[in-house]
């Protein structure tokens, strides 16, 4: 997920996204981090389709 040097890490102030540097692949990476609210109701705030590839 954070590549091959992962150099910062990264929360913004509302904590509503979070950002990976990365070195040696010279790679920014923001991910966007779903509301406490939705992460509690389950899911684990994961969509649909992503969450059909975890494994149980």
């Amino acid at each position: 997920m954070a590549g091959n040097q992962t150099t910062g890490l990264d929360i913004s102030d509302d904590g509503g996204l979070l950002a990976i540097s990365d070195f040696l692949d010279n790679r920014i990476r923001i991910y966007t981090i779903p509301p406490y609210e939705k992460l509690a109701s389950g899911n684990g705030g994961f969509w649909s389709r992503h969450r059909a590839r975890l494994t149980k």
